[in-house]
């Protein structure tokens, strides 16, 4: 449907300007398909997936859509793979919002569904078009990029029941160094969470026997989906010490940008310090099992293993009366346990 704007120029003049109410970008990847009632079928989106923001929206092929009936408020989008998503608000001008409920395949070589995220910006078209143009520009809901200077898998939490026990069913997705993807959900989706591993540099690099990558352990859920910044212990193959990993969550216009990286170990979230003399001391979060030692008179850098389980540290120390000691990070004025040594060996 188009619109008419007449506006009085002056002297009897005037200006009739005919236009089309909204301009849709999609660069998904996903040629998505707009409709105004959740119905009709208005045309295929043109995309070739490339990164939101190296993407001009000048360079997009755009579609344009008008609703025949103005009462409608709203547009809905699907694929060639699915049906129509759930509407989104489009006079929320300067806001970003998202489709919500697109579930079906990539295409005909994926026979697994997905849950597609797809963030949305509207904004005005400026310039000779005076704000009467809304321009739309879906954009993928998640790009994860690999600055972590290795090779990292990553997968989504998907249990099923085999014999008794639950495996993770969903293949791992590998992004080289450097590499970024546009991640969607696994349907269905009870859990927004991945796991992160570090790929082997025998196996990265092709070595005739390489350390597999199901030798490596996978780290702890985290969950995605919020800005802000989580850094968790990830183990790595035939290192003496584990890695710091940061997984960093920013908004990148419609989308959420989540950066892999190194953590800084000059600032991690916790430092454990041995300031005795001779006294060897091994630490651990607690439930997790993953022990390390502090030398003395050295210090390590110390993230959590599982953002989930409880903030207490366990902590062995040779000589002393008690077996184990517990320190409880959740507290702001915690009260540490008194460390009695059975004889003298600081």
């Amino acid at each position: 449907m188009e619109c008419i704007e007449c506006s009085q120029l002056g002297k009897g003049s005037h200006l009739v300007t005919f236009y089309v109410p909204y301009w849709i970008y999609d660069i998904t990847g996903l040629h998505l398909i707009p409709s105004w009632d959740g119905k009709s079928i208005v045309g295929g989106l043109k995309s070739d997936g490339e990164h939101y923001s190296d993407r001009k929206l000048e360079e997009v092929d755009l579609i344009i859509l008008g609703f025949p009936d103005r009462n409608k408020e709203g547009v809905y989008v699907r694929n060639p793979n699915c049906d129509f998503s759930e509407p989104f608000a489009d006079n929320t001008v300067g806001n970003y919002t998202r489709v919500e409920k697109l579930q079906c395949r990539k295409d005909s070589r994926d026979q697994r569904n997905y849950e597609f995220e797809v963030g949305v910006e509207i904004a005005l078209v400026t310039g000779i078009f005076r704000g009467l143009i809304k321009r739309i520009t879906l954009a993928p809901r998640h790009i994860i990029h690999n600055c972590f200077g290795d090779a990292i898998e990553i997968r989504q939490i998907c249990f099923i029941q085999v014999n008794s026990s639950e495996i993770n069913s969903n293949k791992p997705i590998r992004l080289v160094p450097n590499g970024y993807i546009h991640f969607h959900w696994n349907a269905p989706v009870k859990r927004k969470a991945l796991q992160f591993r570090i790929v082997p540099h025998s196996e990265a690099e092709g070595m005739t026997t390489p350390t597999t990558i199901e030798q490596q352990q996978w780290s702890s859920f985290v969950n995605i989906g919020e800005v802000g910044n989580n850094v968790i212990r990830i183990r790595r193959e035939t290192a003496p010490t584990l890695d710091l990993l940061s997984i960093q969550t920013t908004n990148a216009f419609a989308s959420l940008y989540i950066s892999l990286t190194k953590a800084d170990q000059e600032f991690p979230p916790l430092h454990i310090i041995n300031q005795t003399l001779t006294t060897e001391i091994r630490f651990c979060q607690k439930r997790s099992n993953q022990w390390e030692v502090v030398q003395p008179l050295h210090d390590v850098p110390f993230a959590w293993y599982d953002l989930e389980q409880t903030k207490k540290i366990l902590v062995e120390i040779k000589g002393t009366k008690l077996k184990q000691y517990k320190f409880d990070m959740r507290e702001n004025e915690p009260s540490y346990p008194k460390i009695e040594f059975a004889e003298s060996n600081m």
